[in-house]
């Protein structure tokens, strides 16, 4: 730390400083985007939003201007070529949105309104609603088992001549009791290679035509008032999150240095089903 142009200031924080402001970084993001909105009208509400996009830049997060640490740049002395790749959050299609809906049952609503209270109570009154997300996957990098002494930015592989990226796997032929079975393969491994002889990849950063997995997800909730008396209410609800208990195949292995994985699904992921309820009472 006594190196650092501040080394009294460094000493007191989690690192050295990092300079800002160098107009090297260079980012774009185009999409297309539709938004749908229903107001609360006759109990039901909605709103769902429809994103087409492509994000892109030589940097990831506002502490890129140490590129070779944070932005795995290869050529630090030529970032123009990777200002086009896209990065690493890019998603292309993005469908979300969230629905309430007020049954109408019980007193105040279209049907059951002189219900009895003890009908009312149970039946009337409830209000469900979803909240939805819907994507695909994320952009692939690729890395190569080689490392040059000195070269202070990363190494991309070599892509092969009219490499395929067209996505081989077929769910219904997962084997997971067998890392490189083929019935994993996700992409072809002979579209990549190692650079020898000290010579850079002639890849990219991260691959548009070769992506992840997307993913869904639903959740549902259910909520009733229960009015006690003037001023004084009980509420109870549930919230069940991935309702439909979605789990998905993890992306598949990318790393040159593990040949029994490259290329290959290896495993799933996701979160299991949360189910959770609650009371608050009101006054």
């Amino acid at each position: 730390m006594a190196l650092q142009p501040f080394p009294h200031v460094a000493a007191q924080t989690y690192g050295p400083i990092f300079y800002v402001g160098s107009p090297l970084g260079e980012s774009g993001y185009k999409s297309w985007q539709v938004s749908l909105t229903r107001r609360m009208s006759h109990g039901l509400a909605a709103q769902a939003s429809y994103n087409l996009a492509k994000a892109t830049g030589n940097v990831e997060t506002g502490f890129d201007e140490t590129w070779d640490a944070n932005g795995n740049i290869q050529d630090i002395y030529d970032l123009s070529q990777d200002a086009k790749t896209v990065v690493s959050y890019d998603q292309t299609h993005v469908l979300k949105g969230q629905l309430t809906y007020e049954l109408p049952y019980g007193r105040g609503r279209r049907w059951m309104k002189d219900a009895p209270g003890v009908v009312d109570a149970f039946l009337g009154g409830w209000t469900v609603s979803t909240i939805f997300r819907y994507n695909s996957g994320f952009p692939l990098a690729v890395s190569p088992n080689v490392s040059y002494t000195g070269w202070e930015g990363t190494v991309y592989a070599n892509v092969a001549p009219n490499a395929d990226f067209t996505k081989k796997f077929d769910s219904t032929s997962f084997n997971p009791g067998v890392q490189n079975d083929p019935g994993n393969l996700y992409f072809d491994p002979a579209n990549f290679s190692n650079p020898t002889d000290h010579k850079l990849g002639n890849g990219f950063r991260r691959y548009d035509d070769l992506r992840g997995f997307g993913s869904a997800n639903e959740d549902f909730g259910l909520l009733k008032h229960f009015r006690i008396r003037e001023g004084m209410q009980l509420q109870v609800r549930a919230e069940m999150l991935n309702v439909f208990n979605r789990h998905y195949f993890a992306d598949p292995g990318t790393s040159l240095g593990n040949k029994s994985t490259f290329g290959f699904v290896n495993s799933t992921t996701g979160t299991p089903r949360v189910i959770q309820v609650g009371a608050r009472f009101e006054w």
